[in-house]
């Protein structure tokens, strides 16, 4: 099984890619943001984690950096919605 793959057999990994959609249609909306906001940092420290972990077992973490940066730019974007400075 090669690393992309692997990768996506994390549970809750599975959840924040299968989410995705409902938090971005949430947030144009300007919906549940303060939620989305906290779901999004736990999410995130937890892709952020999990990418060191690769990286410290020597496998392929791009996909997992790649994911941790759009649930970064989807906190910017929920910031900014709620005024907030970071």
């Amino acid at each position: 099984m090669n690393s992309k793959h692997e990768i996506i057999q994390s549970p809750v990994l599975k959840e924040i890619i299968s989410t995705y959609a409902d938090l971005w249609a949430d947030i144009m909306l300007g919906k549940n943001l303060e939620n989305h906001r906290n779901k999004i940092e736990n999410d995130l420290h937890y892709v952020e984690q999990l990418a060191v972990l690769k990286e410290k077992e020597g496998k392929d973490n791009s996909q997992l950096v790649k994911i941790a940066n759009q649930l970064y730019c989807l906190k910017l974007i929920i910031l900014k919605k709620l005024k907030l400075r970071l």
